[in-house]
């Protein structure tokens, strides 16, 4: 969790921009014990789990259509008379 929190600081703080001038914002890396407890109030495991697992979901969805859409392209291609 600090990696990720150094690693946005340097890496997009320094850039130019509204989204760069946020980043600054955030000061110097908390101490791990307000991480800690920042992760359990707000759930972060859980709702990285949650998010995972809706992205999976939407991931297989796609797919699942994608094959149909498929099956249904090669349906009609062998409905389609052969001409010679």
């Amino acid at each position: 969790m600090m990696q990720a929190w150094e690693q946005l600081r340097q890496g997009i703080g320094e850039t130019s921009g509204i989204f760069g001038e946020k980043v600054r914002k955030l000061g110097a890396l908390p101490c791990e014990r307000n991480v800690e407890a920042w992760c359990s109030k707000y759930r972060w495991v859980d709702r990285r789990e949650i998010k995972l697992a809706e992205d999976l979901e939407a991931l297989r969805d796609k797919t699942k259509k994608i094959k149909r859409e498929k099956l249904h392209k090669i349906a009609e291609a062998f409905e389609r008379p052969q001409t010679k």
